[in-house]
């Protein structure tokens, strides 16, 4: 699908600064409590909303950057973010932990900045409508141990990408965690991504 190839180029230019950011942050000899964790969401080229569930209590909004259809609802256990994005909208959110759960609609880009590199492994699950792509870039190895992929699909290393068809479900196998997911949504429909720790 062209809509589809041209997707693909995005996620290729996104993911060298995701792997410069991921591979710095765990290289580094500087303790993992010096940065604050981050999750950026981005407007990618139209309007967009995401759900993003962080298994912290305490996630908090960077509040210069969201407006007053985006926040953060936390639990004794968990917090999930959400909100709403236009073309080039930026939303950001701190928090310790992982990325456990994702929504989205549209077409958006979510990157996970100075992850502190907890690695739990764990069935990461893929669903969605017609006519999505998606791609996403782990901290470690991800492969596929489940027998549900297309041949529109495909894993190598550290990040898997695809389509999506009608009710359709991707799973992989990820020994780390979520670093960043790009996702091209068509009307209606949404991605919804699981990663079962």
């Amino acid at each position: 699908m062209t809509r589809s190839t041209s997707n693909r180029r995005a996620f290729l230019k996104k993911a060298a600064l995701t792997t410069t950011v991921a591979g710095g942050a765990l290289a580094s000899a500087q303790p993992a409590a010096a940065a604050d964790q981050k999750v950026i969401l981005e407007g990618n080229g139209g309007s967009g909303s995401y759900h993003v569930y962080v298994n912290d209590p305490n996630a908090s909004a960077v509040s210069s950057t969201l407006e007053s259809s985006d926040g953060v609802d936390n639990s004794s256990t968990s917090s999930r973010l959400s909100g709403e994005l236009s073309d080039g909208d930026r939303d950001e959110y701190t928090f310790d932990g992982q990325v456990t759960g994702v929504g989205l609609r549209g077409d958006v880009w979510l990157e996970v900045v100075n992850p502190n590199g907890i690695n739990r492994g764990g069935r990461l699950d893929i669903e969605g409508g017609g006519d999505s792509s998606y791609w996403v870039k782990a901290s470690r190895d991800m492969r596929d141990e489940y027998g549900n992929l297309e041949s529109s699909d495909s894993v190598s290393d550290d990040t898997c990408d695809g389509t999506l068809d009608f009710s359709d479900t991707d799973s992989y196998y990820l020994d780390g965690t979520i670093y960043a997911v790009n996702a091209s949504v068509a009307d209606g429909d949404s991605v919804i991504i699981n990663h079962d720790l």
